[in-house]
């Protein structure tokens, strides 16, 4: 980027060079996330961004505290501030995605829908390994 103008209230430039980021997984990842307690939520937003999350969904589950899409509606915008935040944080090439919030069920038939590797951790699995579920299906060496 090169500085062309500075005014009072405004700074211009121009693009003189283009490259790829760098900082970008090769493994893309959806989120689909319960809302969590407000400051929860936000932290997982974060974290997930600086980490290489590439799409968040908002899910609206049984147990989450907001109970419907419209309450999760109001808070997408402050949401979208922090995703922003984190990724310039992080140094990101590109934006993750901040989808709107669902349903439980319309998650799992949109996960459904989707290329690739879909997992749905539950808490109350004792026996099965990440390890060993994401082995599944890996071609032997």
């Amino acid at each position: 980027m090169e500085i062309t103008r500075v005014e009072r209230q405004r700074v211009t430039g121009r693009v003189v060079d283009k490259r790829l980021a760098t900082g970008e997984p090769r493994t893309k990842i959806t989120l689909y996330q319960g809302v969590l307690r407000l400051r929860r939520f936000e932290f997982a937003l974060q974290k997930g961004t600086e980490l290489g999350i590439v799409e968040f969904v908002p899910l609206i589950t049984d147990r989450c505290i907001i109970s419907s899409v419209e309450d999760v509606d109001k808070k997408m915008e402050r949401w979208q501030r922090i995703v922003v935040e984190a990724a310039e944080q992080s140094r990101r090439g590109r934006l993750p995605r901040l989808q709107p919030a669902m349903l439980l069920p319309q998650a799992c038939e949109r996960a459904k829908r989707m290329s690739g590797l879909s997992l749905m951790p539950w808490g109350g699995e004792g026996s099965t390994s990440l390890r060993a579920v994401l082995a599944i299906g890996r071609p032997r060496s």
